[in-house]
């Protein structure tokens, strides 16, 4: 297919893009009307483009928001903003090889900035998510394993515990806000590390946390803030295996990241060895 659509939780647009060579678009929730969707994580979810190309992206996402058909140009900031963790995250050798190559190929600035609670985003998203399908219609409906104890966990917590969830993503949107005021464009690694081997450990449905927490180290920061998004291949490592790079802007920047995204496809790395 050339085009394909999507919901993105925590990632679900971006994470399979990322895996397999694509391009996927996780769009600001307000930018597209909300009727007919139905998402068990209502308050980080988004619909968004999965395609092979950026122009096939932005023609879907055009069409998408009702907006006229118009050629893309490529783009790139004077300087991109690089959040650091305030506690180390291991990155797979290739994907942070890409991550480097691709940001010095663009030629942009590169601004190092602190986003406090970006370490714990992977923490603070599920337990958002946990909360929510254990409050909405989709609880009663969940067979899978890792569903059933995502509505146990969200049924366990006290008033207290969703209060100081909602303080922490209040505080992770502030600091965000805040470093985009710098720092219109923010570019990351989409997963820390390359597509995974399908073990019988995730034919179980038992993934283990240490895998979470490598697909999603940073793709729930666009989802809690309820920010753009993109994921644009960025090589591959020395096994063929598809690597990516992501970049996040304010809201209502689809059509810029978009740009961004066109610069690095014209790179032409996106399908070379790191």
């Amino acid at each position: 297919a050339r085009y394909g659509v999507g919901g993105d939780g925590l990632g679900s647009v971006r994470i399979p893009a990322a895996f397999c060579g694509l391009v996927g678009l996780k769009p600001s929730r307000t930018r597209l009307p909300r009727e007919g969707i139905r998402s068990p994580v209502r308050s980080l979810d988004a619909v968004g483009p999965i395609t092979r190309t950026v122009d096939d992206c932005a023609r879907l996402w055009q069409v998408m928001v009702g907006e006229p058909i118009e050629t893309l140009t490529p783009w790139v900031p004077e300087r991109i903003g690089v959040p650091l963790f305030a506690e180390p995250v291991h990155v797979a050798h290739s994907i942070r090889a890409a991550f480097v190559r691709m940001l010095a190929a663009l030629g942009a600035g590169i601004d190092r900035v602190a986003l406090p609670g970006f370490e714990s985003v992977t923490f603070l998203g599920g337990m958002t998510g946990a909360h929510e399908l254990s409050t909405g219609p989709f609880a009663e409906r969940t067979k899978s394993p890792g569903g059933l104890m995502s509505v146990a966990l969200g049924r366990s917590f006290s008033a207290r515990d969703v209060a100081r969830l909602v303080a922490q993503r209040d505080a992770l949107k502030a600091a965000t806000a805040r470093v985009l005021e710098r720092s219109p464009i923010l570019a990351m690694p989409t997963t820390a590390i390359p597509p995974p081997a399908l073990t019988r450990a995730l034919v179980a449905n038992q993934t283990s946390v240490v895998l979470l927490r490598a697909l999603g180290a940073f793709t729930p920061l666009a989802n809690l803030c309820d920010l753009p998004a993109i994921a644009v291949p960025s090589g591959v490592d020395d096994r063929g295996r598809p690597l990516s790079i992501m970049f996040v802007g304010d809201l209502g920047s689809e059509t810029a990241l978009l740009r961004v995204a066109l610069a690095v496809e014209r790179t032409g790395l996106g399908t070379t060895a790191v």
